[in-house]
């Protein structure tokens, strides 16, 4: 399956400072009324301009509401983990199915499979020891994240049923009379299970769909490894790290006229000519000519030998209109069809089917338009508090997506706690630091396979055009750069007056208002970096 584009994440503060302040039993934290000041100089010479203390000690977190759309992956993650990692915060997910899965709930052909290693697509804190098989199939994804939500009670904090206005939507080809059909018309990712039908095989969309008796193409683990995963959770958890740590080698493949993308667009092509029987004809049309990695690449394995089939024709001419009974195509050929299917993805343009208004009451899909830029693949400019997972210029095609979905929510979380401790009512990046970072993206892309002339989603499905889905460094760098928060590149509203430093409250830390806690911290904190030879340039982490 092709990563498409989670929910988004919103954040709202509280509307303003309103907590009751917290109580001192000492004298100490009583406060003069400075018109009554004995000195003078706070009498007639100093103005707060209606600025009033916070009377609550050093970064006291405030109440924070979170809304999450769609109980996919994503929702589904960031659910559990809110409930283990943030303070004081409440959140909802709003989902418009009847259950939780998303793409793996909704995508149900004959053949759907993950193209990631079955060991690598699941969640670093929640393995699953025994696979069926090396690429899992929807079915078996579906009900693992069905199993992870019901074994952490995590519905109880999901609307069913609920929808924004269209959260998904098909993208298909405008084909006129495709509406006077008599037959079946259905797409990829609206699957109709009474359906039976033989047809071709591969990983993205329209290949993958294929006949059941054929879905045993990969290698599953022996039940004797699956028994020793179940029993040695170091075991699962090495072979895990070495699946990972294979599938993050190889970005050199990926840089145009690099020695690894020679050498492996040679065997591709070799190796894809060999199994299509030398036949010169497929090999024209179906043996890239572009960079390999300009689109997405997948482990459809028996594709090409599928093709050879007698029941199977290829056609290369496009679909030009539906007739009464089958597809006239451009060279001016009619084929009588039974079922029209539409394997032709998702929009994975941005371009949200459902209106968000950002300050100003400006529409995201405007904005955006067919040049969408953000901020990390995260946050949108002049849309702040909401946070997306994969948005543009994301890591769209660098292996598997749940850990960058977990890396994605760490940020998040960083900022909401951020956002908590210091009185912030609302941040997003600023204008400059987006296109400051717009400019960096597009010179490294320069140098990728994703930026070579072919038609991709990375690019919208342009021949010529940005490409608007990708992150231009490894999967490695992205997960660095995103360790550290740049609140330099944020504009920043606070509560309190808009007074940023309304945070220091009323001189006092929490530790001072608990008689049991260690007034002495920050003496563990000096030794423990020196005990551990820290860096001064990494944070100190809480």
């Amino acid at each position: 399956m092709s990563p498409s584009q989670e929910g988004p994440i919103l954040v709202e503060a509280p509307p303003s400072l309103s907590l009751k302040p917290q109580s001192l039993d000492h004298d100490r934290a009583k406060v003069k009324n400075a018109t009554q000041h004995e000195n003078e100089w706070y009498r007639s010479h100093f103005s707060s301009n209606g600025y009033a203390i916070q009377e609550q000690p050093l970064h006291t977190q405030w109440p924070m509401r979170v809304l999450i759309v769609r109980a996919r992956a994503a929702g589904l993650q960031i659910a559990y983990k809110a409930l283990k990692q943030l303070s004081n915060v409440t959140f909802t997910i709003y989902e418009k199915n009847a259950d939780v899965g998303g793409t793996w709930l909704e995508n149900r052909y004959p053949g759907c499979t993950c193209d990631i290693p079955s060991h690598s697509y699941q969640f670093s804190f929640w393995r699953k020891p025994d696979w069926k098989s090396h690429y899992a199939g929807a079915d078996e994804i579906r009900q693992y994240l069905r199993s992870f939500a019901l074994e952490n009670d995590l519905e109880r904090h999901v609307n069913f049923g609920h929808r924004v206005e269209e959260a998904r939507s098909w993208k298909c080809r405008d084909i006129p009379g495709v509406e006077l059909f008599p037959g079946k018309v259905m797409h990829s990712a609206a699957w109709d299970d009474g359906v039976e039908l033989e047809v071709l095989n591969n990983t993205p969309s329209l290949s993958r769909i294929k006949a059941m008796a054929d879905l045993h193409l990969f290698r599953a683990d022996s039940e004797e490894q699956k028994a020793a995963f179940a029993s040695d959770e170091k075991a699962l958890d090495k072979y895990c790290r070495d699946v990972e740590g294979e599938l993050n080698k190889g970005f050199t493949l990926m840089h145009l006229d690099s020695i690894d993308q020679t050498t492996s667009r040679e065997f591709a092509a070799k190796t894809m000519l060999q199994k299509l029987g030398g036949d010169p004809r497929q090999s024209c049309h179906l043996i890239p000519k572009y960079a390999l990695g300009c689109r997405r690449m997948t482990p459809g394995t028996d594709y090409p030998q599928s093709l050879s089939k007698p029941n199977v024709d290829v056609v290369t001419d496009s679909a030009i209109e539906v007739t009464g009974n089958g597809m006239l195509d451009s060279s001016g050929k009619h084929m009588e069809v039974d079922i029209v299917i539409f394997a032709t993805g998702l929009d994975t343009s941005f371009s949200l089917p459902y209106t968000v208004l950002g300050e100003n009451s400006r529409n995201l899909r405007q904005k955006w338009g067919s040049f969408p830029k953000g901020y990390l693949s995260i946050i949108a400019e002049g849309f702040p508090n909401m946070f997306h997972f994969i948005g543009p210029n994301g890591p769209a095609s660098h292996r598997s997506i749940l850990p960058i979905l977990e890396w994605h929510t760490r940020y998040m979380f960083k900022v909401i706690s951020h956002t908590q401790r210091t009185s912030i009512k609302s941040l997003g990046p600023s204008s400059a630091a987006v296109k400051e970072l717009y400019v960096h993206t597009h010179e490294p892309l320069k140098r990728t396979a994703w930026s070579s002339a072919c038609r991709s989603w990375f690019k919208n499905g342009k021949l010529h055009g940005p490409v608007t889905a990708i992150w231009p460094g490894s999967r490695l760098h992205y997960f660095e750069m995103l360790s550290e928060l740049r609140y330099e590149d944020f504009d920043i509203l606070y509560l309190g007056n808009g007074n940023r430093f309304a945070h220091l409250g009323n001189g006092y830390t929490e530790a001072e208002l608990d008689e049991n806690s260690n007034a002495m911290w920050y003496f563990d904190v000096l030794e423990k970096e020196l005990e551990l030879k820290t860096k001064a340039f990494e944070p100190v982490e809480f």
